[in-house]
Protein backbone atom coordinates (compact mmCIF):
# COMPACT_ATOMS: atom_id res chain seq x y z
CA UNK A 1 0.00 0.00 0.00
CA UNK A 2 1.10 3.48 -0.75
CA UNK A 3 0.88 6.66 1.27
CA UNK A 4 -1.80 8.92 -0.23
CA UNK A 5 -1.83 12.65 0.39
CA UNK A 6 -4.38 14.89 -1.35
CA UNK A 7 -4.47 18.64 -0.93
CA UNK A 8 -7.80 20.30 -0.27
CA UNK A 9 -9.66 22.28 -2.92
CA UNK A 10 -12.63 24.62 -2.66
CA UNK A 11 -14.93 21.59 -2.75
CA UNK A 12 -12.89 18.64 -1.48
CA UNK A 13 -11.10 17.97 1.81
CA UNK A 14 -7.45 17.26 2.41
CA UNK A 15 -6.88 13.54 2.71
CA UNK A 16 -4.06 11.55 4.28
CA UNK A 17 -4.13 7.77 3.98
CA UNK A 18 -1.05 6.36 5.66
CA UNK A 19 -0.51 2.59 5.69
CA UNK A 20 1.23 3.06 9.06
CA UNK A 21 -2.23 3.53 10.59
CA UNK A 22 -3.14 7.20 10.16
CA UNK A 23 -6.23 8.34 8.27
CA UNK A 24 -7.23 11.99 8.07
CA UNK A 25 -9.99 13.77 6.17
CA UNK A 26 -10.32 17.47 6.89
CA UNK A 27 -11.86 20.60 5.49
CA UNK A 28 -14.81 21.20 3.19
CA UNK A 29 -16.42 18.23 1.47
CA UNK A 30 -19.00 19.27 -1.09
CA UNK A 31 -17.88 17.54 -4.29
CA UNK A 32 -20.39 17.53 -7.14
CA UNK A 33 -19.94 13.75 -7.42
CA UNK A 34 -19.13 12.28 -3.99
CA UNK A 35 -18.71 8.78 -5.41
CA UNK A 36 -16.02 9.97 -7.80
CA UNK A 37 -14.06 11.47 -4.89
CA UNK A 38 -14.72 8.96 -2.09
CA UNK A 39 -14.69 5.60 -3.93
CA UNK A 40 -10.89 5.73 -4.10
CA UNK A 41 -10.67 6.47 -0.37
CA UNK A 42 -13.13 3.71 0.52
CA UNK A 43 -11.23 1.22 -1.64
CA UNK A 44 -7.95 2.24 0.03
CA UNK A 45 -9.53 1.66 3.46
CA UNK A 46 -10.84 -1.74 2.40
CA UNK A 47 -7.37 -2.70 1.19
CA UNK A 48 -5.84 -1.37 4.43
CA UNK A 49 -8.19 -3.61 6.44
CA UNK A 50 -6.56 -6.65 4.84
CA UNK A 51 -3.34 -5.87 6.73
CA UNK A 52 -4.01 -3.18 9.35
CA UNK A 53 -1.69 -1.94 12.08
CA UNK A 54 -2.48 -2.87 15.68
CA UNK A 55 -3.58 0.73 16.24
CA UNK A 56 -5.30 2.90 13.67
CA UNK A 57 -5.85 6.61 14.22
CA UNK A 58 -8.70 8.30 12.36
CA UNK A 59 -9.13 12.06 12.33
CA UNK A 60 -12.14 13.46 10.53
CA UNK A 61 -12.64 17.19 10.83
CA UNK A 62 -15.15 18.42 8.30
CA UNK A 63 -15.97 22.10 8.11
CA UNK A 64 -18.89 21.58 5.69
CA UNK A 65 -20.15 18.49 3.94
CA UNK A 66 -23.04 17.43 1.77
CA UNK A 67 -25.20 14.32 2.04
CA UNK A 68 -23.12 12.42 -0.53
CA UNK A 69 -19.98 13.02 1.53
CA UNK A 70 -21.80 12.02 4.73
CA UNK A 71 -22.78 8.70 3.16
CA UNK A 72 -19.19 7.86 2.24
CA UNK A 73 -17.66 9.05 5.51
CA UNK A 74 -20.13 6.91 7.45
CA UNK A 75 -19.31 3.92 5.24
CA UNK A 76 -15.58 4.46 5.82
CA UNK A 77 -16.15 4.65 9.59
CA UNK A 78 -18.35 1.53 9.52
CA UNK A 79 -15.62 -0.39 7.72
CA UNK A 80 -12.96 0.84 10.14
CA UNK A 81 -15.07 -0.14 13.15
CA UNK A 82 -14.45 -3.77 12.12
CA UNK A 83 -10.90 -3.33 13.47
CA UNK A 84 -12.27 -3.47 17.00
CA UNK A 85 -14.00 -6.80 16.48
CA UNK A 86 -10.66 -8.11 15.20
CA UNK A 87 -8.97 -7.14 18.49
CA UNK A 88 -7.24 -4.05 17.15
CA UNK A 89 -7.39 -0.51 18.51
CA UNK A 90 -9.20 2.32 16.72
CA UNK A 91 -8.28 5.75 18.11
CA UNK A 92 -9.71 9.21 17.81
CA UNK A 93 -12.80 9.21 15.69
CA UNK A 94 -13.36 12.96 15.60
CA UNK A 95 -16.26 14.56 13.82
CA UNK A 96 -15.88 18.28 14.15
CA UNK A 97 -18.37 20.81 12.82
CA UNK A 98 -17.60 24.24 14.17
CA UNK A 99 -18.76 26.53 11.39
CA UNK A 100 -22.32 27.33 10.40
CA UNK A 101 -23.69 25.09 7.69
CA UNK A 102 -24.55 26.51 4.26
CA UNK A 103 -28.19 26.21 3.18
CA UNK A 104 -27.41 23.35 0.80
CA UNK A 105 -25.87 21.22 3.56
CA UNK A 106 -28.53 20.11 6.06
CA UNK A 107 -27.65 19.93 9.77
CA UNK A 108 -29.30 16.52 10.06
CA UNK A 109 -26.32 14.87 8.38
CA UNK A 110 -24.01 16.34 10.99
CA UNK A 111 -26.26 15.26 13.83
CA UNK A 112 -26.65 11.75 12.42
CA UNK A 113 -22.90 11.35 12.01
CA UNK A 114 -22.26 12.70 15.49
CA UNK A 115 -24.82 10.41 17.10
CA UNK A 116 -23.23 7.42 15.39
CA UNK A 117 -19.75 8.47 16.53
CA UNK A 118 -21.05 9.01 20.07
CA UNK A 119 -22.59 5.52 20.01
CA UNK A 120 -19.27 3.98 18.99
CA UNK A 121 -17.50 5.80 21.83
CA UNK A 122 -20.20 4.81 24.36
CA UNK A 123 -19.98 1.16 23.26
CA UNK A 124 -16.19 1.20 23.53
CA UNK A 125 -15.71 0.62 19.81
CA UNK A 126 -13.49 3.69 19.50
CA UNK A 127 -11.54 5.77 21.97
CA UNK A 128 -10.92 9.45 21.69
CA UNK A 129 -8.82 12.08 23.39
CA UNK A 130 -11.22 14.82 22.32
CA UNK A 131 -14.99 15.11 22.61
CA UNK A 132 -16.34 12.57 20.12
CA UNK A 133 -18.47 15.14 18.37
CA UNK A 134 -18.30 18.91 18.46
CA UNK A 135 -20.99 20.55 16.40
CA UNK A 136 -21.89 24.03 17.60
CA UNK A 137 -22.92 25.16 21.06
CA UNK A 138 -26.63 25.24 20.20
CA UNK A 139 -26.66 21.74 18.71
CA UNK A 140 -24.51 20.23 21.46
CA UNK A 141 -26.78 21.68 24.14
CA UNK A 142 -29.93 20.43 22.42
CA UNK A 143 -28.66 16.92 21.66
CA UNK A 144 -26.74 16.24 24.88
CA UNK A 145 -29.00 17.74 27.51
CA UNK A 146 -32.40 16.76 26.11
CA UNK A 147 -34.03 14.09 28.25
CA UNK A 148 -34.37 10.74 26.53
Amino acid sequence: MELVSLDSTKKTPEVLLDPDGKIRIGGRSIPEDASKFYEFILNWVLEYLNNPRDTTTVDIELEYFNSGSAKYVMQILRELSELVSDGRKLNTATLDKTASTPDDVPDVDVETMCKQADTWVDEGQVSTTRPPCAVNARTIASTRSAPS
